[in-house]
């Protein structure tokens, strides 16, 4: 964790495992004055809770029109439209994302927004446990008091092992 971000980090690991799901039922409760770390994981939370029931409609408003997002196996796609259609035909009923909490980290982004990185297991539909896991780094843009998704890198792809399944 670095310097700053220490206090912030732990309300937001505090915040999610007191209420996360709230927040992920109301992306307005965090307002502009909510610490940037907890800012940030609501927005994950929100997000993926709306990536994980393919709420395609909710993640749409989460997302740049301009979205570009990185992706060390799939390769590069650069709209809304590229990403929500690839969550439509390659996630739903699939699989879903879980982070490994541990290793969320927040970053301010100047007076423009967030940058956020961190862990995350895909656990396949039908399946028990989490089969894959991958590291990310998330560009947030402050638009109108709301947090949304601007860049995407999403790398180290690889099977779940014993070790990493134990964190």
């Amino acid at each position: 964790m670095r310097n700053s971000c220490k206090p912030l980090a732990i309300i937001a690991l505090t915040a999610a495992l007191l209420g996360g799901t709230a927040f992920a039922q109301n992306q307005a409760t965090p307002t502009k004055q909510t610490p940037l770390a907890e800012r940030v994981r609501a927005f994950d939370t929100a997000f993926f809770n709306a990536f994980n029931t393919c709420d395609l409609k909710a993640l749409e408003g989460m997302v740049s029109s301009d979205l570009e997002f990185f992706h060390d196996l799939a390769g590069t796609s650069r709209t809304r439209e590229t990403f929500i259609t690839s969550v439509k035909n390659n996630v739903c009923g699939k699989f879903t994302r879980a982070l490994l909490t541990k290793t969320f980290e927040a970053w301010t982004l100047g007076k423009e927004g967030a940058i956020y990185s961190g862990s995350h297991q895909f656990c396949h539909a039908g399946k028990t446990g989490c089969q894959g896991e991958g590291r990310f780094l998330h560009v947030l843009e402050e638009r109108d008091g709301k947090l949304v998704l601007l860049r995407v890198v999403s790398y180290d792809h690889k099977e779940v092992t014993a070790s990493i399944a134990s964190r």
